[in-house]
């Protein structure tokens, strides 16, 4: 938060979002210990959120934050991603659920070998997108 660019950049985001009489948080910043001053002087753009412990220990805060901060990207990822995905094929715990990926994946080359023309026409491009969710492509 000491960096020119990053507070240029709130700032622009501040005046594009600005509404007369409204005041309007859009950011939250997550800090090992707590820091009042730049806490009031981001309000209310940036709401601050001290992660920190009782104890003061910033290496156990860290790695707090850490923890948290995995939890956080693992909830937002997608979960069936590396399916089809070749590269993750190992993941996959049964020579069932392999079979069931190469059967998948099969049909995928088979849907992206229509032409463009008939898997528009008779929606066989929704089957392509929903097997891009699942990694048959190579994500």
């Amino acid at each position: 938060m000491t960096d020119d660019n990053v507070i240029r950049l709130i700032h622009e985001v501040a005046e594009l979002n600005e509404q007369p009489g409204k005041e309007r948080s859009f950011g939250t910043v997550l800090t090992l210990r707590a820091d009042p001053l730049r806490a009031q002087l981001w309000e209310p753009e940036l709401e601050y959120i001290d992660l920190g412990n009782a104890d003061g220990d910033l290496v156990k805060a860290g790695r707090e934050l850490e923890i948290f901060l995995d939890r956080v990207a693992m909830l937002a990822a997608p979960r069936t991603a590396h399916l089809l995905d070749p590269r993750y094929r190992e993941l996959l715990g049964t020579e069932g659920e392999r079979r069931v990926a190469a059967q998948l994946t099969a049909l995928a080359t088979g849907v992206a070998d229509l032409p463009e023309k008939v898997r528009e026409r008779a929606g066989w491009d929704d089957v392509v997108r929903a097997l891009e969710k699942l990694g048959a492509f190579g994500g």
